[in-house]
């Protein structure tokens, strides 16, 4: 198994499952979807959705806009770097 600073290596959720598992894609996902949850909850963020390329973030009802005048912007276009990209948005809230 390669070692290095990405998460799937050092983050203990993806410790305790195997290697092979982790490294499909969907599961990958599913997985960085629980960590934006999780970070999400730690801000008092009630809703997260990705639109396109908007970060849409609601707190109590209210949506969290950038300037006070739009939604934070992705750069990525696939799927799974959107969501790696909103998790490291929202780790640095």
């Amino acid at each position: 198994m390669p070692f290095g600073t990405d998460p799937i290596y050092t983050d203990p959720i993806y410790i305790v499952i195997p290697y092979e598992i982790v490294a499909s894609p969907p599961l990958r996902h599913l997985l960085t979807i629980t960590r934006i949850k999780a970070e999400a909850a730690s801000n008092p963020i009630t809703s997260v959705e990705i639109s396109a390329q908007r970060l849409m973030l609601q707190r109590n009802g209210r949506p969290i806009l950038m300037d006070g005048s739009r939604y934070p912007r992705l750069a990525k276009t696939k799927p799974g770097e959107k969501l790696e990209e909103a998790l490291e948005m929202l780790e640095n809230f």
